[in-house]
């Protein structure tokens, strides 16, 4: 079981086991109030590749959600250095 204090916020994460082993996932809190927020996970086959061949996004309520969500896919998270974040989030071109 998966509890929500592992689950990283704004940190990329290599998935080892459960649905799409060997991708990628960064979960990004998309409300400025822990308690009452939305969750945006992304997901990406491969941080070497400029285009990955597989790339999707999912949308959750709340941290139960966000948690249920990690559970279901049975997802254990090795959760990396944060300098991979720049494959997930591209800041607009200025």
């Amino acid at each position: 079981m998966i509890k929500k204090e592992k689950i990283k916020i704004n940190q990329p994460g290599k998935i080892l086991s459960g649905e799409n082993a060997g991708w990628y996932v960064y979960v990004q809190q998309l409300g400025t109030d822990e308690s009452n927020t939305d969750y945006l996970v992304l997901a990406i086959s491969s941080l070497e590749e400029d285009l990955p061949s597989g790339f999707y996004d999912l949308w959750v309520e709340n941290s139960k959600d966000l948690t249920q969500l990690f559970q279901e896919n049975n997802w254990k998270i090795e959760w990396l250095d944060k300098k991979y974040t720049s494959r997930f989030i591209r800041e607009p071109d200025e």
